[in-house]
């Protein structure tokens, strides 16, 4: 009797090099040269490889090369699997998990290049790939950059081919941007959870494209998390018969009936009624809320409070500063943002955990600049809000500075550069320092671009699929 190495053993030696394969190079080169071992190291090498894969404009410009390559390996099998019928590795789409989307630098345009993609057919073909009766794919990206396309302009099939990647039973998380004129309908019967939209607009009137089979009934999402800045109205996320409500819908009639995570966006008066349309529907699942803003010039009038006391399970709240501020103005301004929107908010005693984000952009903000202009008495504001017996309940107060991509701040990344802008800032708050039921938490990061997966030839991936 021949002995086989344990298939558990093989399955952990291939797990362990996955685990740093995207940021070095010489494990990535080593699960590529599993697929050529046999079938119990290629499915598990191959099920690392092709889990993510990521279209991304910004390294390569040419990206219609690597759609058309994408496609081809998509679609490929191996000729002995289809000849013999035997049990084989089989279609790469089955290992494929992710799928992400990014356009961005292209001079054409990112309307033109898309609607270029669309008239080739290779893109509607990919998203068709992604999702069948055996496989389909968990998380769908889809970001365009700086320029938005409409909805309408696309062909029916590759239309058709999003609606039905949309509503395909395995797809759990949702983002895009830059996409105008959604029909009202897309959630509707998908399985989504976890949803990210931004600068879609909505179409100017109705459009339910295509209809909803009637074999079934109808339903929205469960959505658990979601990430919007308002631009569509809420009769895209629930039955417009219950727009006007707002008691608790159930799963049938809203996506809003068991969130627990939402990111929302007030940038102008309107958004306010926004969020409080969305707030107000899940009072009782609400555990982790994000509110992003940008420079507030007077505080907000007494009808336009963010009262989140009857949210009886939040416990988590980061009011997240987006005003793309510079330190050569001095931090102050973004200080009395924070004081302000902390201001505007009546917390729930369950809250335990308040987290304040500030974005400093450009290459003039770099921890650097900061520590050279650092002046304590700009905090004593803050600090004393703080101390107020509306915050007496948090438990766990999270600062965190967040320097924006830049080649000149590198430094924060050095250890003792971050160490000293902590010390500064314990001591400009006092009163949080002190408090020995509140446990203060700091944090210096900075921004890093994340690089794109460039798809193989069909050659690199054929596998050697005999047996062990």
């Amino acid at each position: 009797m021949i002995s086989r190495f344990p298939q558990e053993l093989v399955d952990l030696f291939i797990d362990s090099l996955a685990e740093q394969s995207e940021s070095d190079t010489t494990r990535r080169d080593a699960l590529y040269a599993c697929t050529y071992v046999s079938r119990s190291f290629s499915h598990r090498a191959r099920h690392h490889l092709f889990r993510k894969i990521k279209l991304h404009d910004d390294l390569n410009p040419d990206i219609s090369s690597r759609l058309s390559s994408l496609h081809k390996l998509l679609s490929w099998s191996s000729a002995a699997t289809l000849q013999s019928g035997r049990s084989g590795i089989g279609r790469l789409t089955q290992y494929v998990k992710e799928f992400a989307f990014h356009l961005s630098n292209t001079e054409k345009g990112v309307d033109h290049v898309m609607l270029e993609y669309d008239k080739a057919g290779t893109l509607t073909s990919i998203l068709n790939e992604l999702h069948g009766p055996d496989h389909g794919i968990t998380k769908f990206v889809l970001f365009l950059h700086w320029q938005s396309i409409n909805y309408a302009c696309l062909s029916d099939n590759l239309r058709h081919a999003f609606l039905a990647l949309v509503r395909s039973p395995r797809l759990r998380y949702l983002r895009i941007c830059n996409i105008n004129g959604l029909p009202t309908n897309f959630l509707v019967n998908s399985h989504i959870k976890h949803l990210h939209l931004y600068e879609c607009m909505a179409a100017e009137e109705i459009v339910v494209y295509p209809p909803v089979s009637s074999v079934r009934p109808s339903h929205y999402p469960r959505l658990e998390s979601l990430d919007t800045d308002h631009e569509l109205p809420l009769t895209y996320f629930e039955n417009p018969d219950h727009v006007k409500s707002i008691a608790r819908s159930d799963a049938c009639s809203s996506s809003f009936a068991h969130l627990r995570t939402v990111s929302l966006t007030v940038l102008v008066a309107p958004d306010f009624d926004d969020v409080m349309g969305i707030l107000s529907r899940i009072e009782d699942t609400l555990e982790h809320l994000t509110l992003h803003y940008y420079v507030i010039e007077t505080p907000l009038a007494p009808e336009h409070l963010f009262d989140l006391t009857r949210h009886s399970n939040l416990r988590h709240l980061c009011l997240y500063h987006n005003g793309g501020l510079t330190l050569s103005a001095g931090p102050g301004t973004a200080l009395d943002d924070i004081v302000l929107m902390l201001c505007t908010i009546r917390l729930p005693p369950s809250l335990l955990t308040l987290e304040l984000v500030v974005i400093l952009e450009g290459e003039n903000n770099t921890p650097g600049l900061f520590l050279d202009s650092f002046l304590g008495h700009q905090w004593a504001y803050l600090d004393a809000t703080l101390s107020t017996p509306s915050f007496h309940a948090i438990h766990r107060l999270i600062l965190t500075l967040h320097f924006g991509k830049s080649a000149t701040n590198k430094g924060a990344e050095n250890f003792f550069l971050r160490k000293r802008i902590k010390t500064l800032l314990k001591a400009a708050l006092p009163s949080a320092s002190t408090n020995k039921r509140l446990n203060l938490v700091i944090n210096v990061v900075s921004s890093v671009q994340e690089e794109s997966w460039t798809p193989r030839t069909i050659a690199d991936l054929s596998s050697n699929e005999g047996d062990n």
